[in-house]
């Protein structure tokens, strides 16, 4: 067994083992009698590339040696295969014993979770129409209030975990014994094992306490009361040797008294320090006491009670079993948890298994920290005493959600350490791939959390990190801890109030990345070519604990930034995408055209292109259904659309489903259409999607497009369907963001660790039913004589499991993620109260028991850091996030659009003043460009536009408002004459964009006479405009603000403003201010200065002209 760490090399320790065992003088083995194992398709190609790769090389070295020239030829019939491929072929070689077809395939997702939920409808449709009284009572119990949905997910959660054991029918048995035997002396005996570090923990704090006790001045009273309550504690910790009635009766007769009075000149701090250690610990205790609830008598009897309930569960999740096996076997497919046990069955026919282990010399495992029982069963079935190598590292163990078992991980390495003849353990500690910086943080921090306690392993025992690699020019390892709380006397906008800490968090990291790459420009060594280059964006990598939620946070925040960037994305589902829905659209109304919202959709799309005026004319025509209207409609563009809409309601009829969608594509041309969108070839892959699953779904025979239909609906409901597609964007120049999960096996040269400060989830623990692989089921327990319901003691013991196991994943997660950067590691942290945190970290210990009481990453880390906390964290304010990195323009689209844009939005966020920044008061922050000039020229700041209220008296802002708003909104290039100017205008009115009580004072010969100006022309020639331009500018103060100090003239403030207009002309900017008042250019002048000055930095372009228009 060999522990690799990470950055170990793990294949190519793998490979060098294939290639001694090869090339070994004395007993060379024959590449085809291997057997290697990976967990992925991609891992397996690989290791065979690299296989290849290493036997050229020992070709070379050995001057063609005949035995290695023929390993080569060889290679492609060695079995380097998946656990799943290589049950397949063991299974096709020997179908008949294994009780299936030859031809069997294994089923995809969709089709297997249909076939799932009609085995368990079968299960309990006859147990609803035959109930026991153990099946009622399961109901009651665990069914729900309004359905059974709880039940079933129980059943089908539990289904899936047996699967993952070697033997599902024996741990069901085990599970429901439990409560009838010996299972309280499990669950009881687990508790009271688990309470000793927990005690531990509060007499090392009881320690801590009295040593402040007795160097403090004035709380030399609390001295004797400590001490006894600490005696009280060692008393608890003995207890837990003991038996659980004893313990029960010992800390129920626990009192705490009052603390003595302190002296007069006590030390306050040190007094309150010591007090709430005590209330924490008495909190503790008091929690403690929660778990002996009952007598050891009274708790059996309770079991005794829970065994017919729980018998019931585990009987209907065997016969669930069954079922699913026989509607698999009616359609002759396999799933990946058949492969494993129909293998696993075979290979206990000693003739077979002898056959399959004489095929193979070695049996070499990849990954083996993420095998499970199953797997761990056929390893062992297949393998000898001496001719099993596992290749892993525990401490990356991440995949509990598929059911990975790393304790078969230590409990092997264990083993082998006691006792040599049953293996040898090898530990690999050198790192390859991080600077000595990163080295050294992850070994601080994991030196100082991880245990067997908490992390499955003792870090200081053979598992810390080696550096190999020599310091680089610019190697940073950074802690940043972002405050949640926003600074009440802070002048925020509505939008900054809003954000949330992961959109501080992105804005902060697109900052950061953005100055990495085009300001600090660091030097890295680039990998293929092994030369010195500047840092790039697909250098950078930026991690999360969970992508859902994260990414597409990130990904606004990045475009805004103008920072390129590729998410891996956690499942959408493909047919929520625009194209596809378009499709299924069309299939709906092809199969029924009297559905109103598909048959508008179809009609509205791109496919045939009706605008809103055609179907409102369509729909006079008739007051049923639409589809009605549009057959009573006889305009040429209907009638050619019914004609489409016949041809392919006859060819749906005789042709399938897939050739339906290919033609429908085909004859539109909608494949070539969505191509040229945005994410064009992700699109095309979603519509291809489209074509194979209905491929996939008719395979057997013709069916319907109702049922393919109802197929999809079925898959979505169920969370069941395909991914949205991926595009090639992660080999381009960008920033990869991805989950901890997707990274796992990859390294990047820097690294963003985020989201650090979220909350660990815990609220699978509050599940009514638990299980776990050693202490079975855990579940509540109604008591229907007192009217209440509790967790029993096997729910509480095996909460307590799966507490620490939760922990134990959460701590390999971030070993993993503090492990994929080569150069420079970021971590980044929101916390509420960074103050509060950091004393907090400062006045704590790192004993297991309180590192199980940790909730987030950051803790942790803090944790590790207690001593040089402040030196290590770089705190930040959500003012400072919010200020830094706005050298942006909000709206991003330099173009034309007849589109209604979100004036609403637009108009309301002018003109704003925010509050200056810590280090000189005097200067503001940020600075609309209004209050820069000192008068307030032009300000609009409506909740909802006036021109959309109730009519007001008309004011001169009023006036100005609404025709800056039709400026904005107007179409340029319908502006060649008053009529047409006038039908916009109507439109806008009659569609409730301006209040019709405003019409009259609205000029249109006023608005044509300036679209056929001179500027205006020159507007209408170019071809970039945009309208209505927020932007943010850093400026120096000193050219804002006159006569300032030396020591603060070079403060940058936030430059904000509204331009009315803005084109391009001859590559430069051309900026236009509607003026609906009658001052002269020489009161905007400053304005103006300021605008060019803003924009010109905002939009990198040079400013050729500002021009004021007078709209009067």
């Amino acid at each position: 067994l060999v522990s690799a760490a990470a950055g170990a090399g793990k294949t190519a320790v793998l490979v060098e083992r294939v290639i001694k065992l090869i090339t070994d003088k004395t007993n060379p083995v024959m590449v085809d009698k291997l057997l290697i194992v990976t967990f992925t398709n991609a891992a397996a190609n690989e290791m065979q590339g690299k296989i290849r790769k290493a036997l050229r090389k020992a070709l070379e070295v050995s001057g063609n040696d005949e035995h290695i020239t023929k390993q080569l030829t060889m290679l492609p019939k060695a079995t380097i295969a998946t656990v799943h491929s290589f049950c397949q072929d063991l299974i096709r070689n020997y179908f008949l014993k294994a009780g299936v077809s030859s031809s069997f395939k294994v089923g995809d997702e969709t089709q297997l979770s249909l076939l799932r939920d009609r085995a368990l409808e079968t299960v309990l449709e006859e147990r609803y129409k035959n109930p026991t009284e153990a099946f009622e009572a399961l109901v009651d119990d665990f069914g729900g209030k309004k359905d059974d949905k709880a039940l079933t997910e129980a059943i089908t959660d539990i289904y899936s975990f047996t699967q993952s054991t070697s033997n599902p029918k024996q741990w069901l048995d085990k599970a429901k014994n439990n409560f009838c035997h010996d299972g309280f002396l499990m669950w009881g005996g687990f508790i009271l094992s688990s309470l000793k570090e927990e005690i531990k923990g509060m007499i090392k704090s009881y320690d801590n306490a009295i040593m402040v006790i007795n160097s403090s001045i004035g709380i030399e009273p609390y001295y004797d009361l400590f001490a006894a309550e600490r005696e009280m504690l060692e008393t608890m910790l003995f207890k837990c040797n003991g038996k659980w009635d004893e313990m029960r009766l010992y800390i129920n007769s626990i009192v705490f008294d009052r603390l003595p009075r302190r002296g007069k000149d006590a030390d306050k701090q040190n007094a309150e320090y010591v007090k709430s250690i005590r209330d924490n610990v008495k909190d503790s205790v008091n929690q403690i006491a929660k778990v002996f609830y009952s007598t050891q008598n009274d708790i059996i009897s309770d079991n005794e009670a829970l065994a017919v309930v729980i018998g019931e569960l585990c009987n209907i999740v065997w016969d669930f079993t069954l079922e699913y096996s026989e509607y698999k076997r009616r359609k002759n497919v396999v799933d990946f948890n058949d492969l494993e046990h129909l293998a696993l069955k075979l290979m206990a026919d000693p003739e077979i298994a002898q056959q399959t282990r004489n095929k193979f010399s070695a049996v070499l495992v990849d990954e083996y920290q993420d095998t499970n029982g199953v797997q761990e069963a056929l390893f062992q079935a297949v393998s000898t005493e001496d001719n099993l190598f596992m290749v892993g590292d525990v401490k990356q163990s991440i995949y509990a959600f598929r059911n990975a078992q790393p304790f078969i991980f230590t409990h092997k390495a264990r083993e082998y350490r006691k006792n040599t003849q049953l293996g040898e353990i090898i530990h690999l500690p050198h790192n390859f791939r991080s600077n000595n910086c990163i080295i050294n943080f992850v070994n601080n921090v994991f030196g100082k959390i991880m245990s067997t306690y908490v992390g499955d392993v003792d870090y200081s025992d053979g598992h810390g990190l080696i550096g190999t690699q020599a310091d680089c020019e610019h190697s940073v390892v950074q802690l940043d801890l972002i405050e949640k709380r926003l600074e009440p006397n802070y002048d925020f906008t509505d939008d900054e109030l809003l954000t949330t800490e992961t959109i501080r968090e992105a804005m902060f990291v697109a900052n950061r990345i953005k100055s990495l790459v085009t300001e600090q420009k660091p030097t890295i060594i680039d990998e293929l070519t092994g030369q010195k280059r500047h840092l790039q964006y697909r250098d950078i990598a930026v991690l999360a604990r969970k992508n859902k939620g994260v990414s597409d946070i990130f990904a606004q925040q990045f475009e805004a930034a103008g920072i390129p960037f590729y998410s891996e994305d956690e499942k959408g589902n493909f047919t929520d995408s625009f194209e596809v829905s378009i499709v299924l659209a069309f299939l709906s109304i092809i199969d029924n055209p009297m559905q109103d919202i598909p048959l508008i959709a179809v009609m509205r799309s791109p496919l045939f292109l009706f605008d809103d005026e055609q179907l409102a004319e369509i729909r006079k025509t008739s007051d049923k259904s639409f589809y009605h209207a549009l057959c009573a409609d006889k305009s040429e563009k209907t009638q050619k659309f019914l004609s489409v809409l016949g041809e392919y309601q006859k060819i749906s009829k005789e042709e399938k489903i897939e050739y339906l969608i290919r033609k429908i594509l085909s004859d539109t041309g909608f494949l070539s259409y969505v191509a040229t969108l945005a994410d064009g070839e992700m699109r095309h892959t979603n519509l291809r999607l489209l074509c194979e699953r209905a491929g996939k779904f008719e395979a057997d025979s013709h069916k319907t497009i109702f049922e393919f239909l109802g197929y999809l609906s079925a898959m979505k409901e169920h969370s069941y369907s395909y991914t949205v597609a991926k595009t090639a964007g992660q080999n381009d120049n960008a920033v990869k963001v991805m989950s901890v999960h997707k990274s796992k096996g990859l390294e990047f040269p820097v690294v963003f660790f985020v989201r650090c400060g979220a909350m660990f989830n815990k609220t699978g623990l509050r599940a009514p039913m638990l299980y776990d692989i050693d202490y079975g089921i855990g579940c509540d327990f109604t008591d229907t004589k007192r009217g209440v319901r509790f967790p029993n003691v096997s729910k509480i013991a095996v909460s307590q499991k799966k507490l620490f196991d939760l922990l134990s994943e959460e701590m390999r997660i971030m070993y993993v993620a503090l492990t994929r950067a080569r150069n420079m590691l970021f971590v980044v942290a929101s916390c509420n109260n960074v103050e509060k945190k950091l004393l907090g970290w400062e006045n704590s210990d790192t004993l297991p028991y309180t590192i199980a009481k940790q909730n987030t990453f950051i803790d942790w880390i803090g944790l590790a850091f207690q001593d040089n906390i402040r030196e290590t964290a770089n705190v930040h304010s959500a003012e400072d996030i919010l200020i830094s990195g706005k050298d942006t323009v909000d709206d991003q689209t330099l173009s034309i659009s007849t589109e209604k844009s979100e004036y609403s939005k637009e108009i309301a966020d002018r003109l704003e003043y925010r509050y200056p920044y810590k280090n000189a008061k005097h200067i503001p922050a940020k600075l609309p460009v209004s209050q820069a000039i000192g008068k307030v020229m032009y300000e609009v700041n409506l909740k909802k536009p006036e021109l959309m209220q109730k009519a007001k008296k008309m004011t001169a802002a009023l006036r100005g408002t609404i025709i800056h708003f039709i400026l904005q909104n107007i179409d340029i290039n319908k502006t060649d004459n008053i009529e047409q100017i006038n039908k916009q205008v109507t439109k806008m009115i009659e569609c409730g964009m301006i209040n019709k009580e405003f019409a009259d004072v609205i000029k249109p010969e006023t608005l044509f006479e300036f679209f056929n100006s001179n500027i205006g022309q020159r507007m209408k020639k170019s071809s970039e405009v945009k309208r209505e331009v927020k932007f943010f500018a850093k400026i120096p103060a000193r050219e804002i603000i006159a006569d300032l100090d030396e020591c603060v003239a070079n403060e940058i403030i936030l430059l904000q403003g509204v331009v009315d207009c803005v084109f391009v002309e001859d590559n430069q900017l051309v900026i236009i201010d509607y003026k609906t008042g009658r001052q002269d250019r020489a009161e905007y002048e400053q304005q103006l200065d300021f605008y060019a000055k803003g924009l010109s930095k905002a939009l990198n372009m040079d400013v050729k002209e500002t021009l004021l228009y007078p709209l009067y």
